[in-house]
């Protein structure tokens, strides 16, 4: 019973100790095009689960982030990577592990950052030769063992800022548009939105932006924080707003006071005018043409992929399976299909639209004009 006990008490103490080992961000493993998606996924799964025995390991959602974040590349392995990792994982170290088959010859590469010495903690390579894909765990696991003592060491202790414990009151700007310069009494404080503190006191803030009017507020910051808020008018005077096209007036012709009545007859005939429209061109036939061949090679693309589906991946040159993965490409055949087809039957309705475009016939409009006793009379006939 007693020993029990006290095997009960080391494994707590272990479990302890490496619940609360060293923060580790692990980029996802990187193989190459010989390596099956599925094994590197393994490989991934199997680094993370060795890692989280000695430290803890952040979640795959937080590293991902954080890669995207600091715009660093799973596949980059340098110390400048590493450091950009740590930091937006929130983590002492960052690990990035490559696999590489070269005739059966996987070469498994590691590299650790300690962001919290500022530097590459180790790098290390291991070779298992003449390995079947899942036989390199072991190497994996042999990787990273070499970095044991680098994760042992102690962080260094980082002194913290002594807190000053001033009576300041918080002060925040707001502005519409944002961007706004905010000074107290001459001194610089930052751009729209901005916090800052200040004494107990009163004080006059001014604002101010390029192309807009500036504001001057007074405030009395004594106990409490305060909240400004300022909506800035635009200056009419701003150089910004020259820039701005001016309006055009639109012209107005002066009417002739006086104007020359020619001496028509009453027995005068009506003048008659011709207006022919103009004639309608091609419009659609380079776009129709480019539908057509378009949705011809789209749709025998999609022919060519549901033939595919089904079909083993890899086979041993006599028609045996040789790894268990088909082609899936019955869905995508049907939409290239589909599509293919669309872009077909909107082609030719174009080559239609155009044909009839170019033998519509001309319109031909006549205008006439004669006067009566009354006044005159206005005639307007022709093909519509």
């Amino acid at each position: 019973m007693k020993s029990i006990i006290i095997q009960c008490a080391l494994l707590f103490s272990a479990t302890s100790v490496f619940a609360n080992g060293p923060t580790i961000a692990i980029a996802p493993v990187q193989t190459d095009k010989s390596i099956p998606t599925a094994i590197a996924e393994e490989y991934d799964a199997k680094v993370r689960q060795i890692a989280a025995k000695s430290t803890q390991v952040v979640s795959k959602k937080k590293t991902g982030s954080a890669l995207s974040k600091s715009g660093v590349s799973a596949d980059c392995m340098t110390d400048k990577c590493g450091a950009g990792l740590a930091k937006a994982a929130d983590a002492r170290f960052a690990l990035f592990t490559k696999v590489v088959n070269d005739d059966d010859i996987y070469k498994v590469s590691m590299t650790l950052y300690d962001a919290a010495l500022k530097k590459r903690a180790g790098q290390s390579e291991e070779e298992c030769e003449l390995c079947a894909a899942r036989e390199v765990n072991g190497t994996l696991a042999a990787t990273f063992k070499s970095f044991s003592k680098a994760i042992a060491v102690p962080a260094p202790k980082v002194k913290e800022p002594k807190k000053t414990t001033g009576s300041g009151i918080q002060v925040r700007v707001t502005s519409e548009p944002k961007g706004a310069a905010v000074q107290v009494g001459g001194v610089k404080k930052g751009k729209t939105p901005v916090t800052f503190t200040v004494k107990p006191g009163t004080y006059t803030l001014t604002i101010s932006k390029p192309g807009f009017l500036s504001v001057n507020r007074k405030i009395s910051a004594l106990s409490k924080k305060v909240n400004l808020k300022v909506k800035l008018k635009a200056d009419p005077n701003s150089p910004l707003l020259a820039m701005t096209p001016a309006a055009v007036k639109p012209s107005t012709s002066k009417l002739d006071k006086n104007p020359k009545v020619e001496d028509i007859s009453p027995k005068a005939k009506p003048e008659t005018t011709a207006v022919n429209a103009p004639s309608v061109g091609s419009a659609y036939n380079g776009l129709a043409l480019g539908m057509v061949l378009g949705g011809v090679a789209l749709s025998g693309v999609g022919t060519w992929l549901v033939l595919l589906d089904g079909e083993v991946t890899c086979s041993d040159g006599r028609g045996r399976r040789e790894c268990p993965y088909v082609y899936n490409t019955n869905g995508l055949g049907l939409l290239a299909f589909g599509l293919g087809t669309a872009a077909i039957g909107a082609g030719t309705a174009l080559f239609i639209e155009d044909y009839v475009r170019m033998n519509r016939v001309g319109n031909q409009i006549n205008v006439g004009a004669a006067p009566t006793d009354g006044g005159a009379f206005f005639q307007l006939s022709g093909q519509f």
